[in-house]
This record gives structure tokens, sequence and C-alpha cells, in this order.
């Protein structure tokens, strides 16, 4: 399930000409809003500017999986973003490098980190039925073991992270015993 404003757990997904129709009304509305904003009370034009930015990706232009979801809120956001940062250079100077700041930081570094490194798990309970029961109880079924492969797997991980932590350790410590002079090593065990 794509994350949006409208959408919660409990919520069904909307549907593709819905996320578009979200996406490009969303950067409409936070253009329009800010730039009027701008003209007619510059400081309020840098809030809205950065509250578009905070909110907008974390809803309406983060987190989809689908490849020209992504592109259409790449351009969505640049566009908000470049309209932002020059009106912000324009009526209000300092605002415009902390709105570009924003738009680096919320926007471009946010992007790469939301829809790159942090792949989405699906899970059976975020999945629609298809009207096929038997396919239905077959993919909760292979998820659900996937899952738990999954959560096996990086269990494994740390325990082997751990072994090669604990090995490098008493190597370590190993070293450092030999490098001790024995006379040291009687006064240590002495006191």
């Amino acid at each position: 399930m794509t994350p949006s404003l409208a959408s919660t757990s409990h919520a069904a997904p909307i549907s593709l000409p819905q996320q578009v129709l979200q996406i490009i009304a969303y950067t409409a509305f936070g253009i329009v809003a800010t730039v009027l904003a701008f003209v007619f009370i510059a400081p309020l034009g840098v809030l809205l500017a950065a509250l578009v930015m905070w909110r907008g990706f974390a809803g309406v232009y983060g987190g989809h999986n689908d490849t020209a979801l992504q592109i259409l809120s790449l351009i969505g956001f640049t566009l908000f973003a470049t309209v932002a940062t020059v009106m912000a250079f324009v009526f209000l100077a300092p605002a415009g490098l902390l709105i570009a700041g924003l738009a680096l930081v919320f926007g471009f570094g946010g992007w790469q980190s939301a829809t790159i490194s942090t792949p989405q798990r699906p899970s059976a309970s975020s999945t629609r039925p298809s009207g096929n029961t038997a396919f239905d109880a077959y993919r909760t079924e292979t998820l659900r073991r996937l899952e738990q492969e999954q959560d096996s797997f990086e269990a494994f991980l740390i325990r082997l992270r751990d072994a090669k932590d604990q090995t490098e350790f008493d190597s370590f410590m190993d070293a450092r015993a030999q490098l001790e002079p024995p006379a040291d090593r009687m006064n240590a065990d002495a006191t």
C-alpha cells in the first residue's frame, strides 16, 4: 500500500489514477499557495514552503513503488522546490538559502532514502484479495513463509556478526597479552 495523506492503515489503498491526480493537485496547490503567501507576507511564504516540502514529501511525493509515480513525484517536487526557492530569493533573500536547503534535505535527499534504500516488505495483511480464494491462500502462506525466512536470515546475520566481533576481540586480547612482559602480568596478578 502506498502511503498518502488520505490513506491510513485501515483505509483501502488508492488507485493509480487517484495517486497521479493527488500528486498533480498537491503540486499545483503548493505552488499557487506558496507564491501567494510570498507575494503578500514573505515570512508566511517561507513557513508554507517548508510545511509543503515536509508534509508533502512524507505523504504525497515519497514511498511509491511504481516507477512512473516516482518520476511524476520527482517532477512535481522539483517544480515546487524550484518555484519556492526562487520566490524565497526574490522576496526574502536569506530565506532562499533555507528553502533550498530544505528542498535538498526533505526532497532530493529524502527521495533516495525513501525509494531506494528502504525496500518495503509486502505482508499478507497488506495485499488485496484477488477474488480467487485458492490463490489468496497460497499467496498469504508464501508471504508468511518468506517473512519467516527473511527474519531467520537476519537473525543468522546478527549471530554471524557477533561471532566475528567476538573472534576479533579474542585475537586482540591474545595479541595484547603476548605483548605484555611476563613481569607486568605477575604484578597485575599480585595486586
